[in-house]
């Protein structure tokens, strides 16, 4: 799928409403595990993959950090400054078709609203850990080569992740789209030549909303499952 069409597809769900994914609290897991994405530190670089208007950026920003974060629809960037009432700025990319760049006053936390594969290092620079709260899992399986060479290419070579999939049989599924399920041995194929990943927690989705998930998806299961990931 073309890029202009992987976006138009994310807009029109932003417009409709349908943004079941976007949760109005703090990640929890994220909060438990600062000090080790952080090594401890402040100001570190955190990278948002398709970062919607999660609340984990402002909280991350408040903890002393810096944020990037990246998004393809700018209904997602402008709610999010909004809805926290920050004052922000809005500039084109350079040399990115219809890129647009929504930065705080503070200077703590960029927003990148355009396709994600038309970023890299030059742009992003590099970062001291990555949140991935529902990217990959969003990712087009066509399309994940590419998103991981991109999230490769920016982490620091010390560089930590927060990962979070889920875990079902696609083939129970009525009507295919995100999150896409990973299982262990697909995450290690991903990733497994480059970082080592340990699971740190793992819940039972379905007694959250038996009614989306049984009746309208055909599920018999649906886990969803955290990991701590560093680059080896």
């Amino acid at each position: 799928m073309e890029g202009k069409d992987r976006l138009a597809e994310w807009s029109s769900r932003w417009d409709d409403g349908r943004i079941q994914f976007h949760r109005s609290k703090v990640t929890g897991v994220l909060m438990d595990n600062i000090d080790y994405l952080s090594n401890g530190k402040k100001g570190q670089r955190f990278l948002v993959p398709l970062c919607g208007k999660t609340l984990d950026m402002l909280w991350l920003a408040d903890q002393g950090h810096y944020v990037v974060g990246i998004e393809g629809v700018s209904k997602a960037c402008e709610d999010f400054f909004k809805e926290n009432e920050i004052k922000y700025t809005e500039t084109d990319v350079p040399d990115i078709a219809d890129g647009k760049l929504f930065k705080s006053e503070d200077g703590r936390i960029l927003l990148y609203c355009c396709d994600i594969f038309k970023l890299n290092k030059d742009v992003l620079g590099q970062f001291d850990a990555i949140v991935d709260r529902g990217s990959l899992v969003a990712i087009y399986e066509q399309d994940r080569q590419r998103y991981i060479t991109l999230m490769k290419s920016v982490l620091k070579t010390d560089g930590r992740i927060l990962l979070m999939v889920v875990e079902y049989d696609s083939n129970e599924r009525k009507v295919k789209g995100p999150p896409r399920p990973f299982f262990r041995n697909d995450l290690d194929k991903l990733y497994g030549d480059w970082c080592e990943l340990r699971e740190i927690d793992r819940s039972d989705m379905m007694p959250q909303n038996p009614e989306r998930f049984g009746k309208q998806w055909g599920l018999s299961s649906i886990w969803n499952i955290w990991y701590l990931v560093n680059r080896s």
